[in-house]
């Protein structure tokens, strides 16, 4: 499944025959620069500190990445093939490529109503904290259940917690989470939660993972709300309430899907090979109810050799697919593992999310978009640039050698691919500052 996968998604980047030069920044020989390409990598630098924006840094920045272009030409015209490791990590970019297309289709979907009283209850939460605690149920009738005990007293929360959490923390704090801002919760429970009274058990309330039953225990509000700050911060709001309001939309569309799936999960399985991600990457985790005693390479070593020895082990099985170890580490390459060192299982569930929304966007043929077959094709040709310079120079001078013979390569190199700089589309970036 994974080589048809790869074998699809090849087929289709180097099919971008009809040349629109809108998105194409520069042609360097077969190779595209693209307005993609350029300001997400620009964005980046930008972002970093490296460099603060002008004209001169925007075409030093060009200029870069012309000069990949021609390594990557180069390559393509030598017959230059990809190991597997460049191959795992094109298959890696694909499906988070693919994934986000589909996201972007679902996101754009959705109607947003925004009216003053909406902007105005925004602000307030960016100056209020919450203090919360939780239960989680993967479904909503199990959920409910508990709502209902807890709410009439056959239940207690607290014995409830100890029974749901695999966390250690959660089952003894009774799900405690603490203190919460604004931005910090799922989009949907944040709704919910800051607008509720306090002490009073609200839910079952449907988030990206799951289902949950909260109580507000306590809030803190900032007593002075200064109008010009208000108004100073209202755009920026707006924009917020509507990307809360589209990953709420899209986060039920995934919700949806997963319930069709009729998905079977082997919770032993997932809690271990968590742990085993876990031990990988946090210097604290216990494992088997010890401390793990290994410095920082051994922890990693030990982690990864028991993934890898189990990596074909299916965590998880749905009506037209499965779910394995191998697929756990490849979807957490966008998770940030330790966000969720109190909650493991999320680890699992964003991953098993993030690969069933990939499947889901082959089906509706996301990667027959235009936009997505050339970033496609820009991960593709980045990958060669580096194979080139792999092959004929890093390895050869000792992974590295003057800056001066590198400029002189790619000026070599230009007579051949001759660059084809479209100034309309490289202005057309900028216009519009808010793209940058």
């Amino acid at each position: 499944m994974k080589h048809t996968y790869l074998g699809l998604i090849a087929c289709l980047i180097w099919n971008c025959s009809k040349e629109n030069t809108n998105d194409i920044v520069a042609k360097i020989g077969s190779c595209n620069l693209t307005t993609y390409e350029f300001i997400d990598s620009y964005t980046e630098k930008l972002l970093s500190n490296v460099v603060q924006d002008s004209e001169f840094e925007r075409k030093r920045h060009l200029e870069q990445l012309i000069k990949s272009g021609l390594f990557a030409d180069a390559a393509n015209r030598n017959d230059l093939n990809l190991d597997s490791v460049s191959n795992y990590i094109f298959r890696l970019d694909s499906m988070s490529i693919i994934r986000q297309g589909l996201h972007n289709k679902i996101k754009n979907s959705s109607e947003i109503k925004i009216n003053q009283h909406l902007v105005t209850k925004h602000y307030l939460w960016m100056n209020r904290e919450c203090e919360i605690r939780h239960l989680f149920f993967k479904d909503s009738l199990n959920a409910l259940i508990i709502y209902q005990k807890i709410k009439s007293g056959i239940e207690k929360f607290e014995s409830i917690a100890k029974l749901t959490f695999n966390s250690s923390i959660l089952k003894n704090n009774g799900g405690y989470l603490g203190w919460v801002r604004y931005n910090d919760l799922d989009p949907n429970l944040e709704k919910h939660i800051f607008d509720a009274p306090i002490n009073v058990l609200i839910g079952p309330i449907r988030s990206s993972f799951g289902w949950h039953i909260v109580e507000k225990l306590d809030e803190k509000n900032q007593i002075f709300i200064d109008s010009s700050d208000y108004k100073q911060k209202k755009k920026s709001i707006v924009e917020n309430i509507i990307k809360k309001d589209q990953q709420i939309a899209s986060d039920q569309y995934v919700n949806n899907l997963m319930i069709k799936k009729s998905i079977s999960i082997d919770d032993t399985l997932v809690n271990f090979a968590t742990q085993m991600m876990l031990i990988i990457t946090s210097s604290d985790v216990k494992y088997s109810d010890e401390k793990l005693e290994l410095n920082s390479e051994q922890r990693i070593l030990f982690g990864i050799h028991k993934l890898k020895k189990m990596k074909n082990e299916n965590l998880a099985s749905y009506n037209d697919g499965s779910f394995s170890i191998q697929d756990l580490i490849d979807g957490s390459k966008d998770i940030n593992i330790q966000r969720y060192k109190n909650s493991p299982e999320n680890i699992f569930y964003k991953a098993l999310r993030n690969k069933i929304l990939f499947e889901e966007g082959l089906k509706n043929r996301i990667q027959d978009q235009r936009e997505i077959k050339l970033k496609l094709r820009d991960k593709k040709e980045n990958l060669y640039s580096k194979l080139y310079l792999d092959t004929y120079f890093w390895k050869k001078n000792k992974n590295s050698f003057p800056k001066i013979i590198y400029n002189n390569l790619a000026d070599s190199l230009r007579k051949i691919s001759k660059p084809k700089v479209y100034w309309h589309t490289f202005d057309s970036i900028f216009k519009n500052q808010g793209d940058i």
